[in-house]
């Protein structure tokens, strides 16, 4: 072993052994320094970290703020003195003299024993007897034996009492630091982003631009159109607007919330407004463009019926009433709005009940004017679908239009005479009373009438028309001739009618079948007895009348005697006037009496 500047060789290895303990007291100490320095920084860096979840708010950071550099100021303060800390250890507390004092009084020796033999072990003066060094090393080393936290005493003590604060603080702020990680953790990864860059944080807040709406639209002239603006990061803002031939205003907005709304009073004119921040930032101008509301002012609406019908078309303006039109007719639409149209339609408004039926058109558009044609199907009310260019309805609509479709229905007839079964005339000539009717006009009757044989072969039908002129009303009365069929006993004749209307779809009706029976001998027999029967009772009547018309003029021819003797005798020229017209009314009598007579006679002639 060499030590002190001369060289000189110690007797025994004491004086090192001694060197080594106190080194090694010293490393443990610096050890144990280091580690409490260690807990304590642990804690404060998770002090530092749960500060900063504290301070930041649960969007983030606010731009401009300055806590992040304070946090991190403290946090490198706190490394700085731990460094001065450990300086201070190294060089003062944990010094040689300081530890070798220490462990002088832990383990009872003298005091300047164990420090004068750490200066004789690295340096033997000269004129010292090496022996008497290596005995009192021996002697001194003999009191260190044992651990050496426990020789150190004291200032063990006071290393684990640091080491015991800064593990309880580390305790303590490491879970409370995991459980906000836990609660929040997105505010805690923005917590502690934004303590790795607190100059970028620092720096004046960029705000988001200014949103404001509805921007540039075209709005109905007169109403009054709302605004919204969103300004984030701001209290207030200044909305400027100005009208056409006006001058330009503005007035302040409070903002709750980063946002406010404004209104701008019966727009009239075109106006062009933007929004303006206090931090300068400032919207595009915009531009409110008044425009009159979509109104159908002009509607002309016309119906034209079914040629059949025979009706007129008809007009009607923008108010059209309730219409019954028979199936077929064709409306036409003309009219003209206020503002350019994208579509026109008719929409029927259905019933319960009426889903999937036909119910509503579209009219071509061209600008603000519109045309269609429409053949209706279907009854009910039509409302009227106006969607201007930009999407918005009409304003003001015309009424619905209240159709009710009716159809063309079918003629009816019917036969009033004789309007039963019956005898066919021995004349064999059945005369016959027809009654029909259409809605719109008949185009033509018929007569149908076939024989049925006595062994019930069914004839060949006789069809007998009658034109009636496209007359709504028709009654005739057709006479059926029979004499040149050669019926015989027990042939039946039938009959029905038909009528056939003018509609591009003739309806046709029927009437039942009506039998006509020839007659037998034996009704030939009666009939000719009850004519011959009717022709004496004639008779009779006759020969009353001649008895009553022979004594009428004998009464006429005593009258113009006895006249003719009274004006011999001295009548005057106005009585000779008088009786000459009542003669003569006299004998117009008598002779309308007589040919009364003869024509009774004839009448009773043709009968016999």
């Amino acid at each position: 072993y060499r030590c002190g500047q001369r060289g000189r060789r110690l007797l025994s290895p004491a004086p090192a052994n001694i060197v080594r303990i106190v080194e090694g007291i010293r490393a443990h100490l610096l050890k144990r320094a280091r580690m409490a320095l260690g807990l304590w920084l642990g804690a404060a860096w998770a002090g530092a970290l749960a500060l900063a979840w504290v301070a930041v708010s649960p969007e983030g950071w606010r731009q401009g703020t300055s806590a992040p550099l304070l946090i991190d100021a403290l946090i490198v303060g706190l490394c700085v003195s731990s460094w001065l800390v450990h300086r201070t250890l190294v060089g003062s507390w944990l010094r040689e003299r300081n530890v070798a004092n220490n462990i002088e009084r832990e383990v009872g020796m003298a005091p300047g024993v164990l420090r004068g033999s750490l200066e004789l072990a690295r340096t033997l003066p000269s004129g010292v007897s090496s022996s008497l060094a290596d005995r009192a090393a021996q002697d001194a080393l003999r009191y260190l034996d044992g651990e050496r936290r426990d020789l150190a005493g004291r200032m063990t003590h006071e290393v684990r009492r640091w080491m015991g604060r800064g593990g309880l603080g580390l305790m303590v702020l490491m879970p409370l630091v995991t459980a906000l990680t836990a609660v929040a953790p997105r505010r805690s990864l923005m917590a502690w982003a934004g303590l790795a860059r607190p100059f970028e944080l620092m720096a004046g807040p960029i705000l988001p631009a200014l949103v404001v709406t509805p921007g540039t639209v075209e709005v109905p002239r007169g109403s009054d159109v709302p605004m919204d603006v969103s300004a984030p990061g701001r209290a207030t803002v200044t909305v400027h607007w100005q009208a056409a031939g006006d001058v330009a205003l503005q007035e302040m907005v409070d903002l709750d919330r980063d946002r406010g709304s404004f209104v701008f009073r019966s727009v009239t004119a075109r106006t062009d407004y933007w929004v303006q921040a206090p931090d300068g930032a400032i919207s595009p101008r915009y531009e409110l463009q008044p425009v009159d509301p979509l109104l159908v002012g002009d509607l002309i609406v016309r119906v034209t019926f079914p040629p059949h019908t025979g009706r007129p078309s008809e007009e009607y303006g923008v108010v059209v009433p309730p219409l019954q039109l028979p199936v077929g007719s064709v409306l036409s639409f003309d009219g003209q709005a206020t503002r350019t149209l994208l579509s026109v339609g008719l929409e029927r408004l259905e019933s319960e009940g009426e889903a999937g039926r036909e119910s509503d058109t579209q009219l071509s558009v061209n600008g603000r004017s519109f045309e269609g044609r429409w053949t209706p199907r279907v009854s009910g009310l039509y409302a009227w679908r106006f969607m201007g260019a930009d999407g918005e309805p009409a304003e003001i609509l015309p009424p619905p239009l209240g159709l009710t479709m009716v159809p063309d229905s079918a003629p009816k007839i019917s036969v009033l005479l004789p309007g039963r079964d019956t005898l066919l005339p021995v004349s064999l000539r059945q005369p016959l009373v027809l009654e029909a009717a259409d809605d719109y006009g008949l185009d033509h009757l018929e007569l149908v009438i076939y024989r049925v044989t006595a062994f019930g072969d069914r004839m060949a039908p006789v069809e007998q028309p009658m034109p009636v002129g496209g007359t709504r009303g028709a009654l005739l009365r057709p006479v059926i001739d029979f004499t040149s069929w050669e019926l015989l006993p027990g042939d039946t004749i039938r009959y029905f009618a038909r009528a056939v209307d003018k509609a591009p779809i003739p309806n046709v009706s029927e009437t039942r079948e009506y039998v006509l029976r020839p007659p037998s001998a034996a009704d030939l027999r009666r009939e000719a007895q009850e004519r011959l029967d009717e022709a004496a009772r004639g008779v009779e009547q006759l020969a009353k009348q001649v008895e009553e018309r022979a004594a009428e003029t004998q009464e006429l021819e005593r009258q113009l005697s006895n006249q003719r003797d009274s004006e011999s005798q001295g009548g005057t020229e106005q009585g000779q006037e008088r009786l000459d017209f009542d003669q003569q009314e006299d004998v117009r009598e008598a002779l309308e009496a007589q040919l009364e007579l003869l024509a009774a006679l004839d009448s009773l002639e043709m009968k016999l």
